[in-house]
């Protein structure tokens, strides 16, 4: 196996995590969110809606390592998303974050020989660390409230 194709692999695994993740899902949705103001749901909104860019860099930069995009479809104990409130996904969401932080750290060092990779990996798990973030301070003024 070459590099590139080594690397192509570990890519693929953090697409499929990304493309099964709830952030996507998210995205798809309209969360109830009684208790929370529009300007922290537009927060979470916007998390998700980086999913799908992340998606779409890390298929580019596959194709470009002349390999293929592995997508997985969405998790299907994710269908409920629709019907919960901001509040109650709040904990699945920071799971589901930090379950992404752990995958990009752990790719780091996998992909450190492509610099285009390496640059790639370490710039959107610097994206999920803001949006877990995010998410915690979301969660401590939800629950003050």
């Amino acid at each position: 196996m070459s590099d590139a194709q080594a690397v192509v692999e570990v890519l693929n695994e953090l697409l499929r995590a990304e493309s099964g993740g709830l952030g996507l899902r998210l995205g798809e949705t309209q969360p109830f969110a009684a208790r929370v103001s529009a300007e922290q749901l537009a927060a979470v909104r916007g998390c998700a809606g980086e999913a799908q860019e992340h998606i779409a860099w890390l298929s580019e930069l596959i194709v470009s390592l002349r390999g293929v995009p592995a997508l997985r479809p969405p998790d299907a104990s994710t269908t409920d998303l629709h019907y919960l409130a901001v509040e109650v996904l709040l904990p699945r969401l920071i799971d589901n974050c930090q379950r992404l932080i752990d995958g990009y750290a752990a790719a780091a060092g996998r992909v450190a020989g492509t610099l285009a990779a390496a640059e790639l990996v370490n710039r959107i798990r610097a994206r999920h660390e803001q949006h877990l973030q995010t998410l915690r301070n979301l969660q401590s003024a939800t629950s003050a409230q």
